[in-house]
């Protein structure tokens, strides 16, 4: 049980962040140089032998790397070392930069406050080195991009320093983490700054590494293991998309030979829920057993965005700064959005319980930290489809987050359980469903489809969907799609005479099944009246035709943008008072098992 929870939280860890692409230059003999420019960690130090550092595995190898790490190295020795990568950085068409560790652990008082339990240095002398590091950094990095840029214009990645030493609750581990949050703060500033000033791809690398030291760094406590080569190099390649260019499907492989006739376009936004992962061996690339390519029976061309790990603030972030994935939008004829699991896994410690077996207690402070991270969340949706109208009106179909933990007889997993149902009905009530009102946009009810079904939907390790799951995802996304007709509307077949019943005036046969018959009319949503509160005709997808003269499918104009994101902008108070409220009447406690 223990190796099964400790490979659980490998897995859930494991963020390869390598989406449905492929690279643009892949079968050409010359392939696009990479520079990497760093210390220990572009150097690979650490990993066993035969183990690649994440240079080389950004885009999954699909560069040729000058790796230039040197262990050791300050911001200060890369700046002036610079001089030796001259000749790889005129042929670079990418350069990555590791720097900043270094600048602070071979500093005399920043290491007698880690080698130190007790240590006597003043808070005075701390602030005064801490501004002297940061200052000689920002010179150094001026001078580091400075000198790149005399060799070559291509994009620099550069990543934020991350934070080894994670969270505790005894001392003197506590205050020697905090202390090195305020101090990675200042430094990483510079580089998101200075970085974004320069005009600079930053990887946040400090993000990736919070809360999940203990399965992406190596024995030695400081450098990356395997798995978090692959976050940093998943990391670069999300950044490094406008390398990349989306598969084009293959126009032999139609479906029916009739020749000319497009499959509609799906594209599926969100984590690793969204990716497939674990439905099959290869974790490498997004699963076409996945939920997005089930939808509609199959019937869509479907490109799955899905990236292990995401947070909704990334998923923003990378649609904001990403052209490649705004232009793929632009020809939807549908979008799914399966986004805000990871928020809530990581703020609720998910995989420090999975490690130590420890019940999931709600305490005031993590209270406090759901309810902000639920209306950051719900900040973030907002922004997302907003980003996603800029680029297409087709129906975006928006997942609820389902409990992933079922009943159980074992304590520490009916905490789980017991925590699930406290915090995800209330997060889809006050901010998931109120989306639903905006125009275009339906909710698929995976909250509903997994109550009860943990056990059947819920793959080894706790928390994806398996095989079963997926197709249970689908199905919900179907049901959001066609509308789950009236169980009164059936019996009504035998009483077609009274057709002045029926809303819809232009609709012709009485004795055909509505449901079937509207998708067929050209644009049915445009013709339906907007005053009739009566009908519940759903946004529709259109399965075969596809109308080129359009980007994605018309919405009707049942209501305005402002005034919905009104309803989600209360719905977010709602949601952190209900939060606030809720604990204070409600004290989940589970005795802590040994």
């Amino acid at each position: 049980m223990k190796k099964l929870s400790l490979l659980f939280v490998f897995m859930l860890l494991f963020s390869t962040l390598f989406s449905s692409f492929a690279f643009a230059n892949d079968n050409k003999e010359d392939k696009l140089k990479l520079v990497a420019l760093g210390d220990s960690i572009t150097y690979g130090s650490g990993l066993a032998e035969g183990s690649l550092p994440f240079p080389s595995l950004i885009g999954n190898g699909f560069f040729e790397v000058a790796n230039k790490g040197v262990p050791g190295a300050t911001s200060t020795d890369l700046k002036n070392g610079l001089g030796t990568a001259a000749a790889d950085l005129q042929e670079a068409d990418v350069v990555t930069i590791t720097i900043g560790g270094n600048d602070l652990l071979r500093n005399p008082v920043i290491g007698e406050l880690l080698s130190n339990p007790n240590p006597t240095i003043s808070p005075e002398v701390i602030q005064q080195e801490v501004t002297s590091i940061v200052t000689t950094y920002t010179q150094n990095m001026q001078a580091i991009i400075t000198g790149i840029r005399q060799q070559t214009t291509a994009p620099i990645v550069i990543y934020t320093i991350y934070n080894p030493l994670a969270p505790s609750d005894q001392e003197p581990a506590k205050s020697i983490h905090e202390l090195g949050e305020q101090i990675l703060a200042a430094m990483n500033n510079v580089i998101t700054i200075g970085g974004a000033q320069a005009g600079l791809l930053v990887a946040d690398a400090h993000g990736a590494f919070a809360n999940n030291q203990a399965t992406l760094l190596g024995s030695d406590l400081i450098h990356p293991n395997e798995a978090g080569h692959e976050v940093l190099a998943g990391l670069a390649t999300q950044l490094l998309i406008d390398f990349i260019q989306p598969t084009e499907p293959p126009v032999e492989e139609e479906p029916g030979g009739e020749p000319g006739e497009e499959k509609p376009v799906l594209v599926a936004l969100g984590d690793s829920i969204t990716y497939g992962l674990f439905l099959e061996e290869d974790v490498s690339k997004p699963s076409t057993l996945a939920f997005p390519n089930l939808i509609g029976g199959g019937s869509h061309e479907v490109v799955n965005f899905g990236v292990p790990g995401l947070t909704s603030t990334q998923l923003l972030m990378g649609l904001q700064s990403n052209s490649g994935s705004l232009a793929v939008l632009a020809n939807a004829d549908l979008v799914t959005l399966n986004i805000g699991n990871n928020d809530l896994l990581q703020v609720a410690g998910i995989s420090e319980a999975f490690i130590n077996q420890t019940p999931i207690q709600l305490t005031e402070e993590l209270q406090q930290q759901l309810t902000a991270a639920s209306a950051q969340f719900g900040q973030n949706l907002q922004a997302i489809i907003a980003t996603i109208r800029q680029q297409t009106e087709a129906p975006i179909v928006l997942f609820n987050i389902y409990n992933p933990f079922g009943a159980s007889e074992d304590p520490f997993e009916q905490s789980l359980h017991l925590f699930g149902e406290q915090i995800v009905p209330l997060l889809n009530e006050t901010i998931i469903h109120p989306v639903a009102a905006m125009p275009g946009l339906l909710v698929a009810d995976a909250y509903t489809a997994f109550a009860g079904h943990q056990a059947e939907f819920i793959t080894f390790d706790k928390i994806h969907p398996n095989a079963l799951g997926h197709q249970a995802l689908a199905a919900a996304a179907d049901a959001a799609l066609v509308g789950e007709p009236p169980v009164e509307e059936e019996p009504p077949a035998e009483e077609e005479p009274p057709a002045e019943e029926q809303p819809p005036v232009d609709e012709e046969p009485v004795d055909e099944d509505p449901v079937t018959e509207e998708p067929v009319e050209e644009d049915p949503v445009v013709e339906v009246p907007t005053d009739e509160e009566e009908d519940k005709t759903p946004i529709v997808v259109a399965p075969v035709k596809k109308d080129t003269t359009k980007k994605g499918n018309e919405l009707p104009n049942t209501a305005t943008a402002s005034y919905n994101y009104l309803l989600l902008g209360a719905a977010l108070l709602i949601a952190g008072a209900s939060l606030k409220a809720w604990g204070r009447f409600s004290r989940f406690s589970v005795q802590r098992s040994n």
